[in-house]
Order: C-alpha cells, then sequence, then structure tokens
C-alpha cells in the first residue's frame, strides 16, 4: 500500500514539472513574438518619417530658391526704395517668380535650371529631365548676393583686371659642343705613306690653307708622268697634218689633267709640274678650313689608304649647347631667342647665346625638348665639355609677337601692328608710317661699310684695308659697293649654309664652297632709310590676349616712351615691349573642362563668368617686389573688372547650394559636364 502510494505521488511530481515547464515555453514563445511585432513596427515608423524628412527637405530647398529669386525681382531699383517686409507662402514665390520675370522689360531670363541639378540649363521652362523637378529661372545679370555676415565670415578679397608686364623664367643645364657647321675633316684622296708630317699632335691652330703633312704616292707619280707624257706629245703634233690624231692626244692629256685633279691637286700645282716639267714624289695635304685640330689619325711613316680622315678640325669660336626644356616650358621658347650662359669654371662672369634651333623630335623618356643653343667664343675661355647653366627671360609680348613680324615694309611706330606695303598713315592715331627691314639690330647701312674689308667667317671683324682675320687667321675681302639706285632691281646671292656670305653674282662659298642660291630681288624703292632701328611690326591674332606697346630703356626700365627712339639717359636705342591684360591666378578656377572667374558687380552680386587664358607668367605686384603667378586673359574679362582672388571657392560652393552653375563641381551632380556655362559677353 505504502509501495503504491509513494508511486503515485512521483507520477504527480513529474506532472507538475511537465505543466510548468510548458507554461515557461509558451511565456518565452509569447515574449519572442511580441518583441518582433515591435521592432518590425518601429522600423516601418522610421522608414516613414524619413521619406517625409526627405520630402520636407527638398520642399525647403525649393522654397528657398524661389524666396530668393522673388527677392532679386523686388529688388530696390531707386535710392531710398526699400525691399518689402511682406513674406508670403513658399508656394505663392515659385508660381510668381516666371511672371514677374516676364513682366520686368529690363530683366531676362537667361536660362532655366534645376534646383537639385545646376548644370541642367533649358530654354524654357519644365521639369528636370534627371529629377523631374520644376525647373527655376536664372537671371540675365544675377549674381550671388551675400549678406554683410557672410562677407564678414567669407574673407573674400578682390582685385582689378589691368594691364601689366609678365615672364617667365626658364633655367635649365647644358653641355658644350663642337658647331657642327664649322667642323671639318682633312682626308686624302690617294694612298701611299706619310713623308713629312708638319702637324703631328692636336689642339694646334691652324689657318686655311696650311699644309699638315705630305704623303708619297707611286700611284701620283705615275698619274704625272702620263700629264707630261701627253703634255708632250700635243706639243709634238701640234703642226701635224692629222687632225685627228691630234684630237686623240689632246683627249688623252684632257683625261691625264682630271686624273691629278681628282687626286687633290690644285691648279697651281698642276701649273707647276707642267712648267718645270718634273714629276713631285709628294703630296701636300692641306687644311681645309682654319680651326683648332681636335683629333688626328696618322703618325710619321705611316701607310695610309683613300679616303682615310687624317685630321678634325674644328673652329671654336662658335660653340653649340645641347639644352632639354620640358614640355610647359615650350611655349616661351623661340628661335633667335637671347640666353645668358654662366658655368663654375668662371663664377661672375656670363656670356649671351641663341636659340638657334629646336628639334622636331620630343623625348619620350625625360618629357624634355632638345634646343641647340649657339653661343660666340672669340677669346676661347670656353671649352666643348664643359657643364653650363642657361637662364631665359622672355616677356609674353615678345612670345606672341615673334614669329608674327609683318613683312609689309612700312609700319606705325607707336602700333607697329598696322602695316602697309606703300607710305601712308596709322588708321588709329594718324602718325605716317615708318619704313621697316628684317636686318640685325645695329646694321650698319651699305654707304658707310663701303670700300671696307670684311672676314667672311666673323662679318663683325671690319678694316679699312686687306689684312687677315684676327680670329681665324681667313683673308678679308671687300665690302660690297653701296646698293644700287632706286627704281633699280639687284640680285643677291647667299650661302644656304652660312647666310652671313652674300655676293652680288654667282659663285662659291667661300667657306663650305658650296654654289650660291640666289634671294629674292630687293628694289631699290623698298629699302630701308633707317637702318639703326628695327620696328617689328607684330600682328596679333585673335586668340592672343590684348598687348600695349611701349618702348622702354634697356638699362634703365623706369624711362619708357610710346614711340621708338633714343633712351634719354644713355642714348641707346629704346626696346618695344608690352603689358597684356591678366588676372591675378588665384582669381581663376580650373575644373579641367572650363576656367571661371567671379567678378564683383557691386549691388548684384557676384558673377561667374567662364574666360579664356594664356600661358601662366610672372609679373611684379603694384604694392610690392615679390613676384606673382598671373594669367593673361583672351576673352571674358575687360580691364576694370574686380575679380575674387581670395574666397572664391567658398563663392562657389554657395552659388551651388543657390541653384546657380557651379564652376569647380558641376559634372559631379548629375548633369552633363560638356554643357558649358554662358560666357560673359563684353
Amino acid at each position: 500500500m505504502k509501495l503504491c502510494l509513494n508511486g503515485a505521488m512521483s507520477r504527480s511530481n513529474h506532472l507538475k514539472k511537465g505543466v510548468r515547464k510548458m507554461y515557461k515555453n509558451f511565456y518565452l514563445a509569447t515574449t519572442l513574438m511580441l518583441t518582433v511585432f515591435f521592432i518590425f513596427g518601429c522600423g516601418q515608423q522610421e522608414k516613414a518619417e524619413m521619406k517625409h524628412s526627405v520630402s520636407e527637405k527638398r520642399e525647403a530647398i525649393s522654397e528657398d530658391i524661389s524666396g530668393m529669386d522673388e527677392h532679386a525681382d523686388h529688388a530696390p531699383t531707386e535710392k531710398g526704395e526699400t525691399p518689402s517686409a511682406d513674406t508670403s507662402s513658399m508656394d505663392e514665390h515659385t508660381d510668381q517668380a516666371p511672371m514677374v520675370a516676364s513682366s520686368d522689360g529690363t530683366k531676362t531670363i537667361r536660362y532655366w535650371t534645376c534646383v537639385m541639378h545646376p548644370t541642367v540649363k533649358m530654354p524654357e521652362p519644365g521639369s528636370c529631365p534627371v529629377c523631374k523637378m520644376e525647373l527655376i529661372p536664372i537671371y540675365e545679370g544675377s549674381g550671388l548676393e551675400l549678406t554683410e555676415q557672410q562677407k564678414a565670415l567669407i574673407p573674400v578679397r578682390t582685385e582689378p583686371v589691368a594691364f601689366r608686364e609678365v615672364s617667365r623664367e626658364i633655367r635649365t643645364v647644358g653641355v658644350l659642343d663642337y658647331n657642327e657647321t664649322r667642323m671639318a675633316y682633312a682626308s686624302t684622296r690617294i694612298s701611299g705613306w706619310i713623308e713629312d708630317l708638319h702637324i703631328d699632335f692636336t689642339g694646334i691652330n691652324v689657318r686655311q690653307g696650311d699644309e699638315l703633312l705630305s704623303i708619297y704616292s707611286p700611284e701620283l707619280v705615275t698619274a704625272q708622268e702620263e700629264y707630261l707624257t701627253a703634255l708632250k706629245s700635243v706639243e709634238e703634233l701640234q703642226n701635224t697634218e692629222y687632225a685627228e690624231l691630234r684630237r686623240s692626244v689632246e683627249q688623252t692629256l684632257t683625261a691625264a689633267k682630271s686624273k691629278l685633279e681628282l687626286y687633290g691637286l690644285t691648279l697651281s700645282q698642276i701649273e707647276d709640274i707642267r712648267n718645270r716639267g718634273e714629276v713631285s714624289t709628294t703630296l701636300p695635304l692641306f687644311a681645309p678650313m682654319a680651326g683648332t685640330v681636335v683629333h688626328m689619325n696618322v703618325t710619321q711613316g705611316q701607310h695610309v689608304n683613300k679616303g682615310m680622315n687624317l685630321y678634325h678640325i674644328a673652329d671654336l669660336n662658335s660653340l653649340w649647347i645641347m639644352a632639354d626644356v620640358y614640355e610647359y616650358e615650350l611655349p616661351w621658347i623661340y628661335m633667335g631667342q637671347t640666353v645668358e650662359i654662366t658655368t663654375q669654371s668662371m663664377p661672375g662672369l656670363s656670356f649671351s647665346g641663341k636659340v638657334t634651333y629646336i628639334y622636331p623630335f620630343f623625348d619620350t623618356q625625360t618629357r624634355t625638348q632638345k634646343v641647340q643653343i649657339e653661343v660666340p667664343n672669340p677669346t676661347g675661355r670656353l671649352r666643348p665639355g664643359m657643364y653650363v647653366t642657361l637662364q631665359i627671360k622672355p616677356t609674353l609680348a615678345e612670345i606672341y609677337t615673334q614669329g608674327a613680324i609683318s613683312k609689309d615694309p612700312y609700319a606705325c611706330p607707336m602700333h607697329p601692328w598696322v602695316t602697309s606695303k606703300h607710305p601712308a598713315e596709322c588708321e588709329i592715331c594718324g602718325m605716317d608710317l615708318e619704313p621697316t627691314h628684317s636686318d640685325i639690330i645695329g646694321a650698319e647701312s651699305a654707304s658707310e661699310t663701303e670700300g671696307k674689308w670684311v672676314c667672311p667667317m666673323h662679318p663683325e671683324v671690319q678694316s679699312d684695308e686687306f689684312g687677315e682675320c684676327p680670329i681665324c687667321g681667313m683673308d678679308l675681302i671687300e665690302k660690297a659697293e653701296a646698293s644700287a639706285p632706286p627704281e633699280t632691281a639687284a640680285s643677291v646671292w647667299t650661302c644656304p649654309m652660312h647666310p652671313e656670305v652674300q655676293s652680288d653674282e654667282f659663285g662659291e662659298c667661300p667657306i663650305c664652297g658650296m654654289d650660291l642660291v640666289e634671294k629674292e630681288s630687293i628694289t631699290g624703292t623698298e629699302a630701308p632709310s633707317h637702318a639703326h632701328q628695327s620696328l617689328a611690326a607684330p600682328t596679333i591674332r585673335t586668340d592672343q590676349p590684348p598687348l600695349i606697346f611701349k618702348y622702354v630703356c634697356p638699362d634703365h626700365p623706369d624711362e619708357y616712351a610710346t614711340v621708338p627712339g633714343l633712351c634719354p639717359r644713355d642714348g641707346k636705342p629704346l626696346l618695344m615691349t608690352g603689358e597684356v591684360l591678366t588676372v591675378p591666378k588665384s582669381a581663376v578656377i580650373d575644373t579641367g573642362l572650363r576656367k571661371i572667374v567671379f567678378v564683383d558687380r557691386g549691388e548684384s552680386g557676384y558673377e561667374q563668368i567662364e574666360v579664356e587664358v594664356g600661358p601662366e607668367a610672372w609679373s611684379t605686384s603694384a604694392d610690392s617686389e615679390t613676384k606673382r603667378r598671373y594669367y593673361p586673359i583672351v576673352s571674358g574679362l575687360t580691364p576694370g573688372d574686380m575679380v575674387v582672388t581670395h574666397g572664391n571657392f567658398l563663392i562657389d560652393s554657395q552659388t551651388q547650394l543657390t541653384g546657380s552653375a557651379s564652376g569647380a563641381y558641376g559634372g559631379a551632380l548629375g548633369g552633363e559636364e560638356d554643357s558649358k556655362p554662358p560666357v560673359h559677353q563684353h
């Protein structure tokens, strides 16, 4: 009995535990279900609130912009007039903005844009093609207006657009090298043995025609004997009745003489052999030009073959420099440009050179351009192989006038771009056009050099009597007489390799032996009358910034004039220079697609204008002697415009918030990047 009772109680306890466990699981399941429902409900409510918040923000931005448009429409136009204090609803602003613009005859709508996508510009009202929002109007001449508090917070600074003389300084390095146009090889045309070696080491200066060595050649002896035999036969058959035989012997004599000429004998040497009637066992080798022996490939008693280069002679009075110029510096380099040269071996001394050639290929490895510079070296201080430092300081006016020199014979001294083929008056100032010419600055007239003797290699060497050039030792030649009288055409012959060689008739160049070529005929009526002036007549293209020309003293830049002449201080000829319309570099926002500036229009606010600029340059600011960077203006601005130089990026950001097209971030807002904003035309 007792055992049965214990078993029943045990089953009852197990049953109670099972019921309690079941209630506990049910409670947990109910709690979990309620928690899930609560979280899901909160998420739906938060999502709805976020949608509502975004919608309210979009409506607020649209209403603010509409309010600003209405404020611009109701801005005071006369002194004493105050803006209306009535604040209507946002929808009323949006509806009235286009109506106000159409009713006001003095204001026109420039274009319609989207609040969210300012790069969208439509000629008519409608919906944004990106977000379907209603477009808002942008009025002509309306700029960004800042409150006094905003102006105090934004450090805005402005400077006027003005004419300045801007320049660029280019520094590079190079190595001195031989002038390739003033080098020559002394080679032999026959085979033989060196009999006498007169120039037996390098570094010796020689003159043109100096005997370098003599060669013994059996071939030469045989050729001379053939010539003397043929000459004797001609003399014996001079009175013969057999014309055919005499003609054959004369042809043999001509062939023998030509053979000697091909071996390198001159006509005087052949004539000497004829007069003596004896052969010469040796043949002298003469220096082909004046210069310095920089290499020799011969020794005493050596056997040489025909065609061997025995001596290498170079004229060290003129050297070349191969300089590397970076790609962005190329616009500042031109042919004939003056270069200042310094070297570590001679501190404190500088040499002057000129750009003689710009190579037509580019080094893709170093991203540099090879530029050839020629430097005179009459004293011999500069030596091939030296490292040199080059400095070029071109002005922008100088760059833009190079390559645009007019060929017309008459130009205005006040406005050099006004030219004519005949004497006339300037269309701008009424001054008489003066003759122009393309000769070297400081060149003397023909009448001043008549009867003088000059060196064909160094035209600056002149003498009143015949003699030798003190630099290269060449014989001086007589200067051509004065130019032909008026109405008489004169042909000028020159060497294509040495333009300084000129002659009145056809002939050979005394330096290289090339045939002279005829230049264009020059008539006496077109000859320049003022040889001491060189008035360049530049033609300014439409893609160049406007220039104001003036003439300054080379040693006194503060002395200048508006017409060419002489410096009042030292009497030197004035140099033509020019000022360019520029803005500070900090005023230009470069977007990669366009360049933007903000112009202060006073009460109308800040107006965004697209400009076209030239290459970056440097100039000295008016308030200090420090140099600043400037951009020359090609189009978009006029002198006197006040451009923002500090704070323009903040103004650009504020422009985005007002719905106007941003200059720096237009393409990032969903619009087309190639859609340009309107350019402000003056």
